[in-house]
């Protein structure tokens, strides 16, 4: 079986003129080819399609789309919704229960969310070329994330995430995790990520894909099983200054019954035109970019010295958002700042380490030095 995953999907800024049958039909066009060589094929679904539903009062923007821009993902061909991110309650609960309906109703198989905690966490099982995959889809802790009796995407958690992975493979012959989380435009994986991955794999789980960061980031291998870290963008249309925000890969894997998943990628730019499959010098320049990142974070003072300069760009960046510090309002945009910065296991392990540095003066000129090469990443650029 070929299954080929791609990443964060969210069409943004149009109204329904503009998205005519041209349009789409170009967007799609060079897309459609490549997942019409795969038995099967998933895109991470990060927004909402809703009538009636709300934004909810969180921390960064609330995503919402025209129910015709699915028509682009119908029109590429794709089979399958991942649909645990952090935007997938940003409606409120009938934005998550209409998005849910709605994908379905347009013949897409849903995974990563659902009325419920329960529901939310299921795998997906489907059958291809002779062989059973369980599809197991979770996001980090940010808001949207379901609960006991409230609609909202899958969570991931080391113990309950690692149990589900565990009896999905007594009933299937593989098993792929598809990972919505990590810190948003960090070219390399924090390390938390990396472990909770490995744990997968130990679980497990036959394939480990990571997306949400909006840029691509590196591989490697753990007791034989495959894991990406970040398949970047696939069609968001938003703005970024990073270069990076425009690159990403779909990861194509071939998966046999009785054999380890091998994966090979596919790198592509988006633009506002369409989903562009990378080729010649393009796409050679593309794998020496992503080589790079592949290696730096097995290059341990590399990696070090890159993970405890993040959170001291990120403080920077963060600092800049609010002009009154004040957690007098439970519902004011610091406060849910801070909420989110304690629930999501990236942001909270980004802090805690940066203020753990700051507070013993682990700090020097080398950070700087660290920073820039963040900076040289981001702008899409091979050391």
């Amino acid at each position: 079986m070929k299954f080929l995953i791609a990443g964060d999907f969210c069409v943004r800024r149009y109204t329904e003129e503009q998205l005519t049958e041209e349009y789409m039909n170009n967007v799609a066009e060079q897309a459609k080819k490549l997942v019409a060589e795969h038995d099967l094929s998933m895109f991470g679904n990060e927004t909402v399609y809703t009538y009636t539903g709300k934004p909810i009062v969180k921390s960064g923007p609330n995503l919402i789309s025209l129910h015709k821009s699915l028509d682009i993902a119908k029109k590429i061909g794709f089979d399958i919704a991942a649909c645990a991110n952090n935007h997938i309650g940003d409606q409120g609960d009938a934005g998550v229960l209409e998005t849910i309906d709605f994908l379905k109703e347009n013949g897409f198989g849903v995974v990563g969310a659902g009325k419920n905690l329960e529901e939310a966490v299921k795998p997906l099982y489907v059958e291809k070329c002779g062989i059973k995959l369980a599809i197991i889809n979770c996001a980090e802790h940010e808001f949207g994330i379901a609960e006991k009796n409230r609609p909202g995407g899958a969570p991931m958690d080391f113990y309950d995430t690692g149990h589900i992975v565990m009896d999905a493979k007594k009933n299937a012959d593989k098993v792929v995790v598809y990972i919505h989380g990590g810190n948003e435009f960090n070219p390399v994986p924090r390390p938390g990520m990396i472990k909770f991955c490995k744990h997968m794999a130990e679980c497990g789980a036959d394939a480990v894909i990571v997306a949400h960061s909006h840029c691509p980031q590196g591989m490697e291998i753990h007791n034989n099983v495959p894991i990406y870290y970040g398949l970047g963008n696939f069609f968001f249309q938003a703005e970024a200054s990073e270069l990076m925000w425009k690159y990403g890969y779909t990861a194509s894997l071939n998966i046999e019954k009785d054999a380890p998943i091998t994966v090979e990628i596919h790198p592509h730019k988006q633009t506002a035109e369409g989903v562009f499959v990378l080729e010649g010098e393009d796409k050679e320049y593309f794998m020496k970019y992503f080589e790079q990142l592949c290696k730096l974070f097995k290059d341990e003072e590399m990696y070090e010295g890159l993970t405890d300069a993040w959170g001291v760009d990120y403080d920077r960046v963060s600092s800049n958002w609010f002009e009154d510090r004040t957690m007098t309002d439970p519902q004011g945009e610091f406060a849910l700042f801070i909420r989110n910065t304690y629930t999501c296991e990236s942001h909270a392990e980004l802090m805690a380490r940066y203020h753990k540095n700051r507070c013993e003066g682990n700090f020097s000129e080398e950070t700087e030095k660290y920073i820039d090469i963040i900076k040289r990443l981001q702008n899409y650029e091979i050391l």
